[in-house]
């Protein structure tokens, strides 16, 4: 064979080739015309020593081999002690580059003489430091996650949809579970995928990440979620005796992780770390303390936002000159807010009148079968005044006196939620509590409210109606609120 077909028999270069029989490797015959005939054996040879070389060794020892001197398997255990030593220093090499990352060594402040003595724990020293011994850490990680999720989703309902999120009853709450469980679904795939951590790991400075450091693909973190939203936290189900699914599966994992146990949930090439490679405790790492402290701190601002949410969905849609129709959007939202979960039983229509949505509600006023008739005025389309009146004559004991229309139609007129009364309709909401027989007026933001109550047979006391015994009862009440 000729130096081309060689070369390309071998695939190594014209100059290796030249090298190698300088070494006396390999010895070609030259033909009469003086040109090197390379033999199949000097192909095969040239073949041996490329492997030989791709695992790194030396020609020295390619030599002693060619002659017989040692086999090739004293020579392989040999290189792979070599390599397993070179892999280890490797390693160490990787896990100090990543501590330097971790601790934003700048070339100013770092302490050489500190990471010259550091060593890194070894995989196993990690899974038994770290996965293991954190059940508690890893529990509040995860509380703290689903407390995120679930005030995102109870902030969405309540500054897009209006909705009463104080008070939601068992079906709202099962949605509000299901909802909390697919934006965990949707979010924490993302989050892995991303930093390696949820806002909850970080808090306590945990990675999850697979054993060479590397994020989880979305379709693994994805995969290892749902499992958690299935066998760890048992769907978080709150229904009747169903609920001691989701403690008894806590109670499990707990169990698992002081065992030494891996999590069913678990991927099988996951890792965790938490910066100190399991050589410290929570409390022995920096900045433990405010960590700590943020815990509680971060619970209290998710209840200021829901409150802060649940203050701003209590506010009608609709202010400043209403139209009717405006003006009976805003009553029916104040209704059915102060409702919730329930339906409010009747519904406001812009003429005035009302539309039973519950055959079975009970009525607002009890001396009817439910809340009066408005006569609603307007001018050029915006409502400048409105008014109702009940006037009864039926004996009776007890009786309660709602003044829950009242209330209701001053703040949808005023455009003004009602958790927190607004401070220029307090004096209105104080004797709406105690209701006594005469006239009151007032004035609130340009509109004059007007409220008349006459009783006769009655005692009024907190809103309750005593009838006094051989009198004759009568009651007659009014309101009015007109645009100044």
């Amino acid at each position: 064979m000729t130096i081309k077909e060689i070369e390309d028999r071998t695939g190594l270069p014209r100059a290796n080739i030249r090298f190698y029989e300088s070494q006396g490797l390999i010895a070609p015959s030259r033909g009469e015309n003086g040109y090197r005939d390379y033999s199949q054996e000097d192909c095969q040879t040239l073949l041996k020593i490329k492997l030989l070389r791709k695992l790194d060794c030396s020609l020295e020892d390619i030599r002693s081999l060619q002659a017989g001197e040692r086999s090739l398997d004293q020579l392989l255990e040999q290189r792979l002690a070599q390599l397993e030593g070179r892999y280890a220093e490797l390693e160490q090499a990787k896990a100090l580059c990543q501590k330097l990352r971790e601790d934003r060594a700048d070339w100013s402040s770092m302490d050489p003489a500190r990471y010259l003595s550091w060593a890194p724990s070894t995989p196993a020293d990690e899974v038994a430091d770290i996965r293991f011994r954190i059940p508690w850490r890893r529990y509040f990680a995860r509380s703290l996650d689903l407390l995120l999720y679930g005030t995102l989703w109870s902030v969405l309902l309540a500054l897009v949809f209006r909705i009463n999120i104080l008070w939601r009853g068992p079906l709202g709450d099962l949605l509000d579970t299901a909802a909390t469980l697919t934006l965990m679904a949707a979010l924490e795939p993302l989050f892995l995928h991303r930093w390696g951590t949820t806002p909850g790991k970080a808090l306590f400075r945990l990675k999850l990440t697979r054993s060479d450091g590397s994020y989880l693909s979305l379709q693994e973190g994805f995969r290892r979620t749902l499992s958690v939203i299935i066998m760890g936290l048992g769907l978080t189900i709150t229904l009747s005796i169903l609920a001691l699914i989701p403690l008894v599966t806590l109670i499990l994992g707990y169990v698992r992780c002081k065992k030494g146990r891996e999590q069913p949930w678990a991927l099988e090439d996951e890792a965790w770390s938490d910066g100190t490679d399991g050589t410290q405790g929570f409390w022995d790492q920096p900045r433990s303390g405010r960590r700590a402290a943020a815990y509680p701190g971060i619970y209290a601002l998710c209840v200021a936002l829901l409150m802060g949410a649940a203050l701003f969905a209590a506010i009608p849609r609709h202010h400043g000159a209403l139209t009717p129709e405006e003006f009976a959007a805003n009553y029916n939202h104040l209704a059915t807010f102060a409702s919730a979960p329930e339906e409010p039983g009747y519904m406001l229509q812009p003429d005035g009148s009302w539309l039973q949505t519950d055959p079975n509600s009970f009525p607002i006023f009890l001396f009817g079968s439910g809340p009066l008739d408005m006569d609603i005025q307007s001018r050029q389309g915006a409502v400048t005044g409105l008014s109702f009146s009940m006037e009864n004559r039926e004996q009776g004991g007890v009786r309660s006196l709602s003044t829950t229309q009242v209330w209701h139609t001053v703040n949808a007129l005023l455009g003004h939620g009602e958790l927190l009364a607004h401070p220029s309709l307090k004096p209105v909401l104080s004797a709406l509590k105690e209701p006594r027989p005469g006239t009151q007026s007032w004035t609130v933001d340009g509109w004059q409210l007007t409220l008349e109550l006459e009783l006769k047979g009655y005692d009024s006391h907190k809103g309750q109606l005593v009838s006094l015994p051989g009198q004759e009862q009568y009651v007659r009440y009014d309101f009015s609120i007109r645009q100044i």
